[in-house]
């Protein structure tokens, strides 16, 4: 199984992960999250691998009613 890639709407910490390197399952809360601009890499708190990808949601367009 591949690294997962998952929006920020559906990740939460009752989020089931699993990596291949280690064969470690659980929720996502017990995984370590290391932060950048664009997305969350979640790792293995085994072995340190990055199992999970959290990307962010789209920015929502602004309606063309609320802009005048």
């Amino acid at each position: 199984m591949a690294r997962r890639e998952i929006t920020s709407a559906d990740y939460s910490e009752h989020t089931q992960l699993h990596c291949d390197g280690c064969g470690w399952n659980g929720a996502a809360g017990e995984a370590s999250e290391r932060r950048w601009p664009d997305f969350v890499a979640v790792r293995c708190p085994t072995c340190d691998r990055t199992i999970a990808t959290v990307v962010p949601e789209p920015p929502t367009p602004k309606s063309a009613a609320s802009a005048s």
